[in-house]
């Protein structure tokens, strides 16, 4: 191989290479987002705070003092494609953290601003204040 071939060769390897690179960039971005799908949610409240045990169980919580006092506590059993709500209560709520498919606590202020603490031991049939 002579010098002017193999020079044509390094520069079509070259273009290829980076006609590839270009291809991956551009395409990449497309195929990691198409695992994400929108999920709605049965309130109008912006989500505070997200908590799955497992990749079907999970609470969330919503809450936005700029439009209502109100705070819901949400589940879904299947993943996120359906929600239902669990707790609803001129509170509002801040924090959400479940330990496992029965346990699950929530955390906030009322409306006078004092500290309020919920749990449910029962997969959320049940919220009470434990303190």
């Amino acid at each position: 191989m002579n010098n002017t071939s193999h020079s044509r060769a390094v520069r079509f390897l070259s273009g290829l290479f980076y006609f590839f690179s270009i291809f991956v960039l551009i395409a990449l971005p497309g195929h990691l987002h198409s695992q994400w799908i929108p999920q709605s949610i049965p309130v109008n409240e912006p989500m505070l705070g997200l908590e799955f045990v497992n990749e079907t169980i999970g609470w969330a919580i919503t809450y936005n003092s700029s439009t209502s006092d109100t705070a819901y506590i949400i589940q879904t059993t299947n993943g996120g494609m359906n929600w239902h709500i669990q707790f609803r209560g001129d509170v509002g709520l801040y924090c959400i953290d479940a330990l496992d498919d029965n346990i699950c606590y929530a955390g906030g202020a009322d409306t006078s601003g004092f500290a309020i603490f919920l749990k449910t031991t029962n997969g959320g049939l049940n919220w009470e204040s434990p303190i």
